[in-house]
């Protein structure tokens, strides 16, 4: 629901204002949960998940994913790692201190020294 009315499902949204909003509530009571027992046979190997959504006019869309986005078989792709890593440096550090944090840490991945990423963490 929060997803539908706001848009994205992350960290910053996932709150408990967002989940007592007028519209997110709404739209929780027109959701239903089942356990599609066919899925069944896509796990363990996949994590398999079907969403089915019924439109006033009488037309539905399904969608079904065997291996959701941020599974070891489907990564999520690396600008998007990097998207949230500075949402969540910028909660932690402020959103001017999060270009540095972000730099220390991919140069520490190209095999740099930890002294500098090591800096950026304390604030330095």
């Amino acid at each position: 629901a929060i997803t539908i009315c706001l848009g994205a499902l992350n960290e910053t949204t996932l709150t408990d204002s967002n989940l007592q909003h007028p519209k997110v509530q709404a739209l929780m009571g027109r959701i239903t949960v089942i356990h599609d027992s066919a899925l069944d046979a896509g796990y363990p190997e996949g994590r398999p998940a079907r969403v089915t959504i019924y439109r006033k006019d009488g037309s539905q869309l399904t969608e079904t994913v065997l291996h959701p986005l941020g599974d070891h078989t489907n990564p999520a792709p690396r600008e998007l790692l990097k998207e949230k890593a500075e949402r969540l440096f910028a909660e932690r550090f402020g959103r001017n201190h999060v270009n540095q944090v972000v730099a220390a840490f991919e140069d520490y991945c190209l095999g740099h020294g930890i002294g500098n990423l090591s800096a950026a963490l304390r604030g330095q």
